[in-house]
């Protein structure tokens, strides 16, 4: 499942995870301008539906990005959407 928020975004259902790509120049090299995020549920019976979890992560990244300096990193404000199947 794809989302609307950072670079890339996606839920693993299969995998119980969400991850988040996106853009933050946190060192003087441009080699580490992508930054990746992931939120993982190691046990099934705590798992939740994939936009809580996009939700979730979403929020965290958006709040690190703030605090590296990086308000343009494409994160949403808000939860993000779900993107249609491709």
């Amino acid at each position: 499942m794809l989302y609307g928020t950072g670079d890339s975004a996606y839920v693993d259902v299969r995998a119980d995870a969400a991850y988040i790509e996106f853009h933050c120049p946190v060192r003087d090299s441009a080699v580490y301008e992508e930054l990746h995020a992931a939120l993982t549920m190691p046990n099934p019976e705590t798992a939740t539906d994939p936009d809580a979890m996009m939700a979730v992560l979403n929020s965290v990244s958006s709040a690190l990005a703030g605090e590296l300096g990086c308000p343009d990193a494409g994160l949403t404000a808000a939860p993000p959407e779900r993107l249609p199947d491709v």
